[in-house]
């Protein structure tokens, strides 16, 4: 089996063309809305960012499918699956949407609660590199659970100042408040997986598939729930005047 083979029939295209097209809706946001604010314009770079990560992630399947010939350097190494670049990038990830929300909100004490809880995660995660087993073997237990508990606290804070703030009507047309909204429910969608991930290896076939099937499903309706909040924003700032109309 040559490498498109696999990759669409194992609909791993699924996952890739949800992202790719979130990062697409993002980039016309850009260029529809020169006075984006800053969050916004990091959110559709972090968006890009994923779509390259996932891009470089494919090497073990390449490697694999053409006998090594391909990235042969990575055969025995402890490169060889990418576990390593998933639990990097994860801590990256989780420090970008604690960040962000923090950027939306108006209270100085909640914003200093959230820069409280990306410095606790991000200095206890990449101590557990170090300190934990596994990093490069499998998905980083410590790295994956505890940052989405963080980012269940930094979306329920972002929330809870909507709904006690005259800001809660105007958010239905914003892009933070369907980000808070699907990643709180993603998070909670993913999070049992991300506590039996121990169980992500040869010897558990049945749930593997379990794993990445409910994980691919609930990536692809948090992908196009971002592409569709960038259309709602867009035509939200439409309706306020704020962008020409033609």
């Amino acid at each position: 089996m040559n490498f498109w083979d696999y990759f669409f029939e194992s609909k791993l295209y699924i996952g890739y063309a949800a992202e790719f097209i979130a990062a697409i809706s993002g980039s016309i946001y850009l260029l529809k809305y020169p006075h984006t604010p800053k969050s916004y314009r990091l959110f559709v770079y972090f968006l890009w960012l994923v779509v390259w990560v996932e891009i470089l992630g494919l090497y073990p399947l390449i490697a694999y499918v053409t006998d090594y010939k391909v990235f042969g350097f990575t055969e025995g190494s402890s490169f060889e699956r990418n576990w390593w670049l998933y639990n990097i990038f994860k801590i990256v990830q989780y420090y970008f949407y604690y960040s962000f929300f923090r950027m939306q909100l108006q209270s100085k004490r909640k914003r200093r609660i959230i820069k409280h809880v990306t410095a606790f995660y991000a200095v206890s995660a990449i101590i557990s590199i170090f300190v934990l087993e596994g990093f490069f073997k499998s998905i980083s237990a410590y790295i994956y659970i505890v940052g989405a508990f963080g980012l269940l606290i930094c979306t329920g804070i972002y929330l809870m100042e909507l709904l006690n703030s005259s800001r809660i009507l105007d958010s239905f047309g914003e892009l933070p408040f369907y980000m808070a909204a699907g990643l709180m429910i993603w998070t909670l969608t993913v999070m049992p997986l991300f506590i039996y991930s121990t169980y992500v290896n040869s010897e558990n076939p049945a749930f593997v598939s379990v794993y990445y099937g409910t994980l691919r499903l609930a990536n692809l309706i948090l992908y196009l729930l971002f592409a569709l909040a960038f259309y709602i924003d867009y035509r939200s700032l439409k309706l306020k005047g704020m962008i020409d109309k033609k």
